[in-house]
């Protein structure tokens, strides 16, 4: 039986932070656009769902065909819903997080992308959308996460050091006592290993722990 409703609908988008630790400052992913609306201008990659696709399938899709970039491992961090955030209409986009760990792949422009790159956190460009605030609002999730999650480990090589992780942590932050603390509960959970006083190694079940990110729709 086929339904129609006299209520409008409105659009389904998804949008990908992917984010790295590059040389102790943190980056992330961002597509220069194709076509209009804000062609030529930077956003992070994303695009309509299909009508028969879940959302996390949606954000994997559109991350690959716009950056060549296949990561299996996303997890939703925002929500975007201003009725005025899209010229083209209503359009509410779920926003999913990642964290690609070290070596780092080449990323290219491809699809509706005439480019990609990745670009530090202190310097973005003029973004199109409302990313510039979905960014902002996808790193304090981060930050959050850091305290329930301690998923930041991922942002390191399997081996690290102390000063690693002490960088990174400055990059949202935290302090160096702080930065001592999720070490600790690292360690605690086992999430990674002390190899000597200053060298650590992340734990394969870092990857396990992670898993819990994925998000699926029955």
């Amino acid at each position: 039986m086929v339904f129609t409703y006299k209520y409008p609908r409105p659009m389904v988008t998804v949008d990908i932070a992917v984010f790295r630790n590059a040389q102790s400052t943190l980056e992330i992913l961002l597509i220069q656009r194709k076509h209009p609306p804000f062609a030529g201008e930077w956003a992070l990659p994303g695009g309509f769902i299909k009508p028969d696709e879940q959302l996390h399938v949606a954000a994997c899709r559109e991350l690959q065909e716009e950056t060549g970039l296949k990561h299996n491992f996303l997890f939703p961090l925002a929500t975007a819903d201003h009725p005025r955030r899209d010229p083209r209409g209503r359009t509410i986009s779920f926003v999913f997080g990642g964290i690609q760990s070290p070596p780092f792949p080449d990323v290219r422009g491809a699809d509706d992308a005439a480019n990609a790159g990745w670009y530090s956190l202190s310097t973005l460009p003029n973004l199109a959308f409302d990313h510039q605030q979905v960014i902002q609002r996808s790193m304090e999730q981060l930050k959050f996460d850091l305290q329930t999650r301690l998923h930041l480990f991922t942002f390191l090589p399997v081996r690290f050091t102390w000063s690693d992780w002490e960088n990174l942590s400055h990059e949202f932050g935290f302090a160096s006592d702080q930065a001592a603390f999720w070490i600790d509960r690292a360690l605690q959970r086992r999430l990674i290993n002390k190899l000597d006083r200053y060298k650590f190694e992340r734990t394969d079940s870092l990857q396990a722990f992670y898993d819990v990110f994925r998000f699926n729709i029955n």
